[in-house]
């Protein structure tokens, strides 16, 4: 049985080596690179995963199974006046074990469910690599709908990879 719940200052070294593997897995699917990752201090990692109520609004939200860390995703809220109403989604990762068995959707269905707790969210906002068809059919399928494409987004050595954005309207 897969357990869901945000994570915490203790989960920080297994965020760090599911992210690391993420980043090395799947490089065309994040901003991060593995040696900006591997650069982080204790208290970057804590800071990057902690939940805060206040602005701006952030947690990472993870998927264990038997209490080994298998999934992955984070949001966060920023507290801008203007944009306040939109959420992001960042860094969603299921490990190869773990994936074909609901995991990613369910997280994603849980994240969508605290979103819809917190005052004042009317959208969630997140990009996802047009490398990357299963990672878009599961937002399609969630109701997320595609709203623009941002080419040549990152480069890795020569090559360039597009994102698309993706909505969700609350």
């Amino acid at each position: 049985m897969t357990e869901y719940r945000r994570l915490n200052e203790k989960d920080a070294d297994n965020w760090l080596e599911l992210r690391l593997r993420a980043l090395q897995l799947n490089p065309e699917a994040f901003g991060d690179s593995v040696e900006e990752t591997e650069r982080f201090s204790r208290e970057e990692l804590v800071e990057r995963i902690s939940s805060q109520s206040e602005f701006p609004q952030r947690f990472v939200l993870g998927a264990f199974e038997k209490n080994i860390l298998v999934g992955v995703h984070g949001f966060r809220r920023e507290p801008r006046d203007k944009s306040n109403h939109i959420g992001y989604i960042w860094g969603m990762f299921v490990a190869p074990e773990a994936r074909g068995h609901g995991v990613g959707k369910e997280m994603l269905s849980n994240l969508i469910a605290d979103v819809r707790e917190i005052d004042g969210i009317e959208q969630l906002h997140l990009w996802v690599s047009t490398t990357s068809p299963r990672a878009r059919g599961l937002y399609t399928a969630m109701g997320f709908e595609r709203v623009g494409t941002e080419h040549r987004a990152m480069r890795i050595g020569k090559s360039y990879i597009d994102l698309h954005q993706m909505v969700l309207y609350l």
